[in-house]
Formats: C-alpha cells, structure tokens, sequence
C-alpha cells in the first residue's frame, strides 16, 4: 500500500476521504489550468489568448445550462432508484450530452448576434464544431464526475481531470507552430483534453454505467423539482465566472480579457477547496439525511484553514504568479487576483450552506441564495467596471459574496445555538 492509500484509508469519516481526492482532483486540474494558462500566455498574443478564454468559457456556459440540474439529482436519487447509480448515470448522461448538443447549436446559429467577437477566431463552420462538441463533452464530464461522487468512489474524477490538464497542455505549444488562427488552436487544445478525459472517465466508471436508458426517471414529481431547482440555482451561482469574460470581451476588448482571465484562472485554484468538501457534503448527506448538521460543521471545521492559507498565498505571491505569464500580465492583474482570493473565503461558507440546502430538498434558499449571489455579482461586477475596468468585476464579486455570507452565517450560529446536536432532516419540496 502506497503512502497515499494510508493516508486516504486513515482519512476518516468518509466526508474527508472522498473530499481529499475530489481536491486532489481540483487541486491538480487547476493547477494543470494553471500551467496550460501560462503556456498559452508565453506562446499566443494576449488578444487571441483573450478571444480563445471567452469561446472556452461560453462552451462550458452552454453545458452547465444544459445540465438542467440532473446531476444533483444523480447523487442525491441514485442511492433509492430503480435500477440503481448504472441507470441513472447513463440516462442522465445521455440527455445531457444530447441537451448540451443542441444548445451549442442554439448558441452558434445566433452568434453574429450575442458574441460577433468570437468570429474572429476561426471560421465559422469550423469554430462552431469545436464549440458545440466541447459542450457536449463538458457535460457529459461533468455527469460522470458526479457518478464518482454518488459512488463514493471519487478516483475516476481524480483520473479524468489529470488527463484533461496533462493533455491539453502537451497540446497547446505544439498547435502554436501549427495553426495559423492561434486563439482557435487554444480552443481545440482544451476540446481534445476534455474528449481524452470523458474516454478514461467512461472506461474507469463502466461499472456504473448501464447500457439502457430509463427516460421514467425524468418524469418523476419529486425528481424534476429537485433537479429544476438546482438547475436555476446552478445558473446563477456559475453564471459571473462563466459570462463575465464575455462581458469584458465586449466592454473591454479582448487584450483585456486576457490579463482577467488569468486572474481569474489562478483565483480558481482556490475554489477547488471548498467545491471539493461541497461535493463530498452532497453524497455523504445523501446516504445520511440525519447527520446534516454534524456533516456541515466537520466541513466548515476542514474547509476554512485551508482557505484561509490558500488566500494568504495567494494575496502575497500575485506579483510572482502573474509574473509566470508574463510582465504585462502582472502589471495588469495584481489586484483582480488579490480581491478574487479574498473573495474565495465567503464563496466557502455560502457553497457550503448551498450545499446543505441540496441535502435537505429546500428548493427555495437553493435558488433564493445563487441568484442573489450569482446575480448580485454580475450587477455589481459590471456596474463597477466604467470606474474601475476588469478590477471592478473582481471587487464586486467579493462583495456579492460577503452580503450572503454574512446573514448565513449568523443564522447557521443561531440555528446551532437553539437546536444543539439535532439534525436538520427537514423536507422542505
């Protein structure tokens, strides 16, 4: 047994274990998009690295759109389904890729519309492949990924983020020389990592994937509130990340939206933390309803410290980690970074108690605390930018987050306080 199995089987309870690898799995996938960001900067103009992240990030806004909430559902409903996590997995699988599918569809037939600025990437024809076949392949990654998690088996994630980040990075200095469209050969870097990681994800999960559908599940009452819920809240707690270097594209230019970007990318790292143990939350209170108290406070309890060192590292080695990109970078970005790392310890508390919310089947906080979050960030995100350009999207970001955080907080308190070592099993559809 290796040091790190003994470390993992001694890794107890099970939320810890699972939360480990999962960030392991985030630790390296942002780490591997780190690395794959740095590359990009050394070796493409900051405006086609800009123009590049915007495609990036519409293809995976397409697919967390397409994901309709299902893959909550999976982890929260597979334990005490028909047929069991197999079935589920490969139904909610197939209708998301299918989903993600035509929405990249939807997405390109308007473009000249929403994002003519994309066009001057590829061809249109050619560009509208790539971002219709990463949609669909983010989010049948992404389905998968939350298969481990229902398993309790968090390794084939762990697998799949490994192989994106290693081979979209092996790919994205050798296209440079290749293509003579080089934000476009960025966007086809990223597409074949995440092709190569739904093949080794799909081959280390064939256990838990049927060969049939049952389309049943989705007529479910209680299934469709639950994934309709978090769907609405989904959108709106990725919608500033996944929309706001469009927003800066357009606003700002695309050079712009190179140096946020690469803020923003670094900022990621430590969002990992807590959107591991959030994961791990999930599927422990999923196969125990009773414990949700217990579980939040071991989470709040293991997710802090780490935040907390990972924004002091972060807050003082921005000069030195935007330096990796390049002097304009860090001339640039220095402040985007340090308020996008402040703003990781509120996200913490409020993806935590977000979480807790999906445990208890309460639809209306789920969509009640992402869209004043999600929304309060894009509103006071773009309002700032005329004053304070892409810093002011960082800066209000950070605010969305602690006007939430803060009222949760004092009510998780409260609750704790009046309720002692009772659980909070309550239903609330």
């Amino acid at each position: 047994m290796t040091m790190i199995s003994r470390t993992l089987a001694r890794a107890r309870p099970p939320l810890y274990r699972n939360a480990l690898i999962l960030m392991g799995n985030s630790g390296l996938t942002a780490g591997l998009g780190f690395v794959f960001w740095a590359l990009a900067a050394r070796a493409y103009p900051p405006a086609e690295l800009g123009l590049a992240s915007a495609a990036i990030s519409s293809a995976l806004f397409i697919a967390t759109v397409s994901l309709l909430g299902l893959p909550y559902a999976l982890v929260r409903f597979a334990p005490s389904a028909v047929g069991g996590l197999a079935v589920v997995t490969s139904t909610i699988a197939s209708v998301v890729t299918l989903v993600s599918a035509i929405a990249g569809i939807i997405f390109m037939a308007g473009i000249h519309t929403w994002a003519p600025s994309l066009g001057a990437l590829a061809p249109i024809p050619l560009l509208a492949l790539a971002v219709i076949t990463l949609a669909a392949a983010t989010g049948a990654s992404t389905v998968l990924v939350y298969a481990s998690v229902s398993a309790r088996d968090t390794r084939p994630a762990l697998a799949g983020g490994v192989v994106q980040g290693v081979v979209k990075s092996a790919l994205v200095l050798g296209f440079a020389i290749v293509f003579s469209h080089a934000g476009f050969a960025v966007v086809l870097a990223w597409l074949l990592g995440t092709l190569a990681a739904v093949s080794v994800q799909l081959w280390l999960l064939r256990a838990q994937i049927a060969r049939r559908v049952d389309l049943q599940l989705l007529r479910r009452a209680t299934f469709l509130r639950y994934s309709a819920g978090n769907w609405a809240g989904d959108l709106a707690w990725t919608a500033p990340g996944l929309l706001f270097p469009l927003v800066v594209v357009t606003l700002l230019g695309a050079e712009a939206n190179a140096y946020f970007f690469v803020a923003w990318a670094i900022a990621a790292l430590l969002v990992g933390i807590p959107t591991a143990v959030a994961s791990s939350l999930l599927a422990e209170g999923s196969h125990a309803d009773g414990e949700t108290d217990e579980h939040l406070r071991r989470a709040v309890r293991f997710t802090l410290p780490l935040v907390l060192m990972a924004i002091a590292v972060c807050f003082v080695g921005a000069p030195m980690l935007l330096g990796l990109f390049g002097v304009r970078y860090a001339s640039e970005g220095v402040d985007t970074l340090r308020l996008l790392s402040l703003a990781a310890m509120p996200l913490s508390l409020n993806l935590l108690y977000l979480t807790v919310a999906r445990v208890e089947h309460n639809i209306r906080r789920i969509v009640a605390v992402a869209a004043v979050t999600g929304g309060g960030a894009m509103i006071l995100g773009v309002g700032l930018i005329p004053a304070l350009g892409e810093t002011g999207i960082a800066l209000g970001y950070l605010i969305a987050h602690c006007l939430v955080a803060i009222p949760l907080t004092i009510e998780w308190l409260v609750r704790g306080q009046a309720r002692p070592g009772a659980s909070a099993g309550t239903s609330h559809d």
